[in-house]
């Protein structure tokens, strides 16, 4: 799927098609999954905590788990088994980025370590025939002379419930 999908973005890309320009550039938190880069809006980011996979307040699941801070239990999300990439596990250390959407729902997601957050002032238009989830991407970012995906929040949420749901597992 990621293969197929980079090489339609890159073809893409090489059109220099931008999004849009936004008004003033917008913070990026680029953090690494499954051996890929991805990247997120930093103004949803409310913290980011690293954790052992043995850690008792941490439950791992294929796809939906949960991380408890401060006797509250929050949605994990695991993306890189979603997205059918390696695992993200590095040395038995994690990281979990959690996450306020428009809505105040928090949720997180685990990420094998974050790089750093950017200023990015262009997107790119990504192909969406070429995606099999194509609304859980904005676009994509320049970082490091290459391209990568900014995720969609909400859409990765909407998708990852509903593929727990077809599994029978929610």
């Amino acid at each position: 799927m990621l293969n197929r999908t980079r090489l339609a973005m890159t073809e893409q890309i090489l059109s220099t098609e931008t999004v849009g320009l936004p008004e003033s550039a917008i913070d990026v938190l680029v953090f690494e999954v499954g051996e890929e880069f991805f990247g997120i809006e930093a103004s949803v980011v409310r913290m980011i905590t690293e954790f052992s996979a043995f850690d008792e307040n941490i439950i791992i699941e294929p796809h939906i788990g949960s991380i408890k801070l401060s006797d509250t239990k929050i949605p994990l999300l695991n993306i890189a088994e979603f997205l059918q990439l390696p695992s993200t596990d590095r040395d038995g250390k994690l990281s979990a980025v959690i996450v306020s959407l428009e809505d105040g729902e928090f949720f997180s997601i685990i990420v094998a370590r974050i790089l750093k957050t950017i200023s990015a002032e262009y997107f790119y238009k990504l192909p969406i025939e070429a995606m099999r989830y194509p609304d859980i991407y904005k676009s994509a970012f320049e970082f490091k002379g290459k391209f990568h995906l900014l995720l969609d929040l909400k859409g990765v949420l909407s998708r990852l419930i509903e593929h727990v749901k077809l599994q029978g597992e929610l």
